[in-house]
């Protein structure tokens, strides 16, 4: 068993195919490959890296929650950005944003409890991450737009 969310994937609905494990990732190299394409004439390592990070750990193939400390960067990020959309946000925001601190910390009790790696536990960990890094990265382009808007 991988924990992985392809390694679940695998296990819940394609347990002989083992080749299903690695769809997610053909899936998330199409999306790299234009992400990557529709910023070429701009890239910007600081801001387009850390989507890359994020999505590469959701789709991998083979992880373990100890990998997924290079989405760091990316978390650190979204939550700068929602401190300073902080006023700007609805309640439906402060609520998933209150969801995603329960959920961080359903996963540290989880770690706390020392639950081994290997029981596949931890798997949702970077659905988690990859949704609190884009949930964040809407909050802040709107957050943009609106001190753009507010500035004309």
């Amino acid at each position: 068993f991988i924990p992985a969310l392809s390694g679940v994937i695998r296990l819940l609905f394609f347990r002989r195919w083992f080749w299903v494990q690695f769809l997610p990732v053909a899936i998330g190299l199409a999306w790299c490959a234009q992400f990557v394409a529709q910023r070429r004439s701009n890239w910007n390592w600081q801001e387009h890296a850390p989507a890359l990070i994020v999505t590469s750990v959701l789709t991998t193939p083979y992880a373990w929650l100890t990998d997924e400390v290079v989405v760091l960067p990316a978390i650190l990020q979204a939550a700068v950005w929602i401190y300073v959309a902080r006023k700007n946000l609805k309640v439906t925001a402060r609520i998933a944003v209150f969801v995603f601190a329960l959920l961080n910390l359903l996963l540290l009790l989880i770690l706390r409890s020392k639950i081994p790696f290997a029981t596949g536990i931890y798997f949702w960990s970077s659905l988690v991450w990859f949704s609190f890094y884009f949930f964040a990265r809407g909050k802040q382009s709107r957050n943009v737009a609106a001190q753009s808007g507010g500035a004309m």
